[in-house]
């Protein structure tokens, strides 16, 4: 059982269903405590109004406040909005019943965490942020504003879900008549200059998106919108308190705590869309690094072969029939013969570099080859030819000198066979010449 004079005990059974488990904490107008849900053995949060007012038409404005606040949770669906279970009265107490989220208050772990959250960890929560605003700013017929977002109204799940509660100041924006009037809640730091004068719209929670996000990556409050318009307190720069924040984040944070409205971003969605190309970009960048490093693994192998490349050469010999099957095995390394000189030296490794080379050695040979065969037929037919033509000569030289030059010399006798073959050797020679 609870201390605090309003609360209700534990074990307190609600509406025969909902018995209360624990008492969770007390606000100005509310109580929370965790119940178990008797009929769907489940457990629940139920938020209950505490009627302290004394004047009857407070009290009515605060009621009807609270209803309004079970009836906008209960027609919304989005995951970074808790469920409303049930919506009743018992025994003059109204009870609000919601889903039970196990987390912490973004407020709590800022406080309790000593380093600064990652980059990437602020944008993701920003762009959740982002898209439950674009939703509840787009509910028709009338949008919903918020008005109340700060790092306590958020609580962050095990599974690192934002969600967003405590709709205690919400209100139905209708721009063409007056909604019903609400409890005067300014959060300073978090407010902007418009929600003192009571006219907000759907950029006033942008702001108060800005300025949460400001506290969780500064870990500092920002200057109040008051002391800024009123006492031109500057609106110091995210990375004066954490370096590790880009220039785009702190350009996005800035912009939507502009103190005017037109000069903040105009919608939920056009604030998430920045943060979205930052995400982007972070990511690319990522991947960039990532690939660089790879390379700078590559450049360092280039490197070394560089220096391999610039030692002195090592002459390399292969054997004849490995090269004239292009082999690529490993070649051993065979000192230069003494008695050769360095020019010399260098000549020789270069005419056996230029041999080492599979495929210009297997083509050469077998140009080589395909000589051979074509030039030993060619030789073989020349001989043939060489001998047929003195056959050939030497029979006419014998009918000139054993018929013919008798008649033309009028003698009947024999030549001598050595002048006929003097004859031959000279004209054999006459025409080889």
């Amino acid at each position: 059982m609870s201390k605090d004079r309003d609360c209700l005990p534990e074990g307190t059974v609600l509406k025969d269903r909902f018995k209360i488990v624990k008492h969770l904490s007390s606000g100005r107008n509310s109580n929370l405590y965790i119940v178990e849900d008797r009929k769907k053995f489940d457990f629940w949060v139920i938020k209950e109004l505490i009627s302290k007012f004394s004047n009857p038409i407070e009290a009515k404005q605060a009621y009807q406040q609270f209803e309004l606040q079970a009836k906008i949770l209960n027609k919304l669906d989005h995951p970074q909005l808790p469920k409303v279970e049930d919506f009743f009265e018992e025994n003059a107490r109204h009870f609000l019943v919601m889903e039970y989220l196990d987390g912490k208050n973004l407020k709590e772990l800022i406080e309790t965490t000593e380093d600064f959250f990652a980059e990437e960890e602020i944008i993701g929560w920003a762009i959740q942020l982002g898209g439950v605003l674009e939703y509840l700013h787009g509910q028709k017929p009338h949008p919903i504003i918020f008005r109340d977002l700060k790092p306590e109204n958020l609580i962050l799940t095990k599974d690192k879900s934002i969600k967003l509660i405590n709709f205690g100041i919400s209100k139905l924006f209708d721009p063409h008549s007056r909604t019903l009037a609400v409890a005067k809640t300014i959060t300073p730091h978090f407010s902007p200059i418009e929600q003192y004068a009571m006219v907000t719209d759907a950029r006033s929670d942008l702001y108060s998106l800005g300025a949460t996000l400001y506290y969780i990556a500064t870990k500092v409050l920002p200057v109040d919108a008051i002391d800024r318009s009123m006492n031109n307190v500057p609106l110091k720069f995210c990375r004066e308190f954490n370096k590790s924040i880009s220039l785009e984040l702190e350009g996005i944070i800035l912009k939507a705590m502009e103190l005017d409205k037109e000069d903040r971003y105009q919608s939920a969605m056009e604030m998430m869309t920045a943060l979205k190309e930052i995400q982007s970009a972070s990511r690319t960048s990522e991947v960039t690094d990532q690939f660089s490093s790879g390379s700078s693994s590559i450049q360092t192998i280039d490197a070394l072969a560089i220096q391999a490349l610039s030692k002195p050469k090592q002459t390399i010999v292969m054997p004849e029939d490995e090269l004239e099957k292009g082999d690529t095995r490993k070649t051993e390394k065979k000192a230069p013969a003494k008695g050769i000189s360095k020019t010399e030296e260098e000549a020789l490794s270069s005419d056996i570099e230029d041999e080492g080379k599979p495929q210009e050695k297997k083509k050469g040979t077998k140009k080589k080859v395909k000589k051979k065969k074509k030039e030993e037929p060619a030789q073989s037919n020349m001989a043939i030819y060489m001998v047929l033509v003195i056959i050939i000569l030497f029979a006419i030289g014998y009918i000139f000198i054993k018929f013919i030059l008798p008649k033309l010399t009028g003698s009947s006798g024999f030549y001598d066979t050595g002048l006929l073959i003097a004859f031959l050797n000279n004209l054999i020679v006459s025409i080889m010449a």
